[in-house]
């Protein structure tokens, strides 16, 4: 165990006087200025740029702005057309219904 010690000692005690060359600090300053976040960004408090999306369409306070799915329009004519022939069983309509309040809880 002690000779672990020593071991770990020594091995870092060269990497406390390292230094970085000077070709590679003007590398480093460069990626910094490169990765610092600009003054107009949505990072900063003075963000005053235009907006890319119209949101006017989506302002309705706290409530859900419902579109319907694709494939919507088929699943009601399917289940339609299933009720139709009569193979819509109370299991089916239960599932409907389950699926139905799960539905609204995550929209």
């Amino acid at each position: 165990m002690g000779m672990m010690v020593v071991l770990f000692t020594i091995s870092v005690m060269p990497a406390r006087a390292w230094e970085p060359q000077p070709w590679m600090k003007y590398i480093i300053q460069l990626e910094l200025e490169k990765d610092t976040v600009p003054q107009p960004s949505i990072m900063t408090k003075g963000f005053r740029t235009s907006k890319k999306v119209d949101t006017r369409p989506f302002n309705c306070g706290p409530y859900f702005f419902y579109q319907p799915g694709i494939f919507e329009a088929e699943d009601e004519q399917r289940q339609n057309e299933k009720v139709a022939r009569g193979d819509y069983t109370t299991g089916d309509f239960v599932f409907d219904i389950i699926t139905d309040i799960l539905d609204i809880f995550t929209k």
